[in-house]
């Protein structure tokens, strides 16, 4: 690993002998131009965090100045609310004091007016007898219930207690029939008056004391509002003076490190030429290890540039060699895929025929089925003319019997050229004829039947071998295809064994249903040669299931 050596710096400048002295490398300039890089990058950096933090600094200085603002707002609405408080408090103890004022003139007016009234009353002579009384009314004043509700409402309760008092002083005699009246002349010592000034003080207690506790509870109030401002602005402050302390606490180490940081590199130049005279010696002793290795790096070179040589040669020899290699298997290869494809086509024209001839077999086999359907349908028809012969007259009931049954199921037409292995089926002797030899003619149709079955299987037997050896030899080429084609073949056979079943059993139910007289001249399952026939069939049939 290289060392790139450092310029010494000195009170802001950089030596020149030093700079002389050093050789200017693609490492050295690289080194440089990172650190001028890395340089310029953390400047812009802090650049831009100075000019974040201003703005913050302004937008935090706006922001308490503006808290300062309404905290002032507050504290003077807060006083202005305190001041509007103490006067509606005095307002409302003048309104009391005049409405106390305006209850006592009233009481007194009531009561002058009254005086009035009764000396006018007593001294006009056009009046009848009247008699004046200083004792109390023969019916009792109704008193006053309850106190006075509000200093508001003082007005509406003197006009009520001015009418009561009005009711209370004159009271006229309905029983004195000569039309005198008697006159009840207040006393200076009357009850009523003391009654309703008591009732108006005790109301103006109640009223002092209400606004009392009003007053109370509003300054209690005003003060609750006063403590919590006092301990929100004392809160404040302490949180101030504790931010204060810490930011002095942080100035003095910042302080305390840029003191420290001043005193290191007042001592770090000559720390730094000490190092600097260090590299340059190890600078020194590494150029000469570096000569000395880029020989060695010389020769070590091209020794691996001939051993490189030699081996990419042995590889090319090697490669060209296995290269002629795979093209001789390569030709090899296309011959027997050439040889592949032409048997491959070969054994396809094959199962083409394969097929082409199953198919045909299939057809062979469907128009036999159907053949033998059609002679079971006669069959069928001849064993119940025969019933019918054995059972009813020769007369015309039979002949039309007769003739529907021909209509039903005809007796199907002889292939041409002899199918059904050359044999041909005998017809009947004519429409609506009973002869007495009508079991023998079935039993008859019966054994061209069996015959017919017969040769059906060995068609069969024959497709089947045919088929297994056609199978057997392309197996072991194509054995996909082999094994599709005895599929095939193995459903086709039991399809064709079920249907044999089907017709033997049909055969074996008609015969026994036979009368005893024709079933014993029919050949089905009496003579030897039915039997020997019979076998293979159900032989033929167990081998396909």
């Amino acid at each position: 690993m290289s060392k790139v050596a450092m310029p010494m710096v000195r009170d802001g400048g950089v030596e020149s002998k030093d700079a002389d002295e050093l050789k200017p490398s693609p490492e050295l300039v690289t080194y440089y131009r990172e650190k001028v890089a890395q340089f310029e990058k953390e400047r812009e950096e802090l650049i831009a965090r100075i000019d974040a933090v201003g703005v913050r600094r302004a937008e935090l200085h706006q922001s308490e100045w503006e808290l300062k603002k309404r905290t002032m707002e507050v504290s003077e609405l807060q006083k202005a609310l305190s001041d509007a408080h103490a006067y509606l408090f005095e307002e409302r103890d003048r309104l009391m004091t005049m409405q106390a004022e305006n209850d006592d003139l009233k009481l007194k007016e009531v009561e002058d007016r009254k005086r009035i009234e009764n000396l006018l009353k007593a001294m006009d002579p056009t009046k009848s007898d009247i008699t004046l009384s200083r004792d109390p009314p023969p019916v009792p004043p109704q008193a006053m219930s309850g106190p006075l509700k509000g200093v508001r409402e003082g007005s509406k309760d003197s006009e009520f207690r001015m009418r009561d008092l009005k009711k209370k002083f004159v009271l006229p005699s309905k029983k004195n029939k000569g039309g005198g009246k008697t006159v009840y002349m207040p006393g200076d010592e009357d009850g009523e008056s003391s009654k309703l000034k008591i009732q108006q003080l005790e109301t103006m207690i109640v009223e002092q004391r209400k606004f009392a506790n009003e007053r109370i509870a509003t300054l209690l109030e005003d003060r609750r509002i006063r403590d919590a401002d006092e301990a929100l602005i004392r809160e404040a402050a302490d949180k101030k003076v504790v931010e204060l302390e810490d930011r002095l606490k942080r100035t003095e180490e910042l302080l305390q490190q840029s003191t420290k940081d001043y005193i290191l590199l007042r001592t770090t130049p000559y720390i730094l030429h000490e190092q600097q005279q260090l590299l340059n010696a190890e600078l020194e002793s590494l150029s000469g290890e570096r000569e000395s290795l880029d020989g060695k790096v010389r020769h070590a070179r091209k020794d691996a540039k001939k051993r490189a040589e030699a081996e990419v040669e042995s590889y090319i020899a090697n490669l060209r060699d296995q290269l002629q290699r795979r093209s001789a298997t390569a030709t090899q290869y296309e011959r027997r895929i050439s040889e592949l494809e032409s048997q491959n086509a070969n054994y396809k024209k094959k199962h083409r025929e394969i097929e082409t001839r199953r198919a045909m077999d299939l057809e062979g086999f469907t128009a036999d089925v159907t053949t033998l359907r059609r002679l079971l349908a006669a069959v069928d028809r001849k064993l119940h003319q025969t019933r019918l012969t054995q059972r009813l007259d020769d007369d015309e009931r039979l002949d039309m019997l007769m003739e529907q049954l021909e209509k039903r199921a005809p007796d199907p037409a002889p292939a041409p050229g002899g199918a059904h292995g050359g044999v041909e089926f005998r017809a009947k002797d004519g429409p609506g004829m009973a002869a007495p030899l009508d079991a023998k003619g079935v039993a008859f149709d019966v054994q061209h039947i069996r015959k017919a079955l017969s040769a059906v299987e060995e068609r069969l037997s024959d497709a089947r071998v045919s088929a297994a050896a056609v199978a057997g030899q392309t197996a072991q080429e194509i054995h996909d295809a082999g094994k599709l084609a005895a599929h095939n073949a193995a459903a086709s056979a039991r399809a064709a064994g079920d249907a044999l079943d089907q017709t033997r059993d049909y055969y074996s139910n008609a015969v026994k249903a036979m009368p005893r007289g024709g079933a014993e001249n029919v050949a089905f399952g009496g003579g030897a040669g039915a039997k020997s026939k019979a076998k293979p069939l159900g032989i033929h049939n167990r081998a396909f299931r």
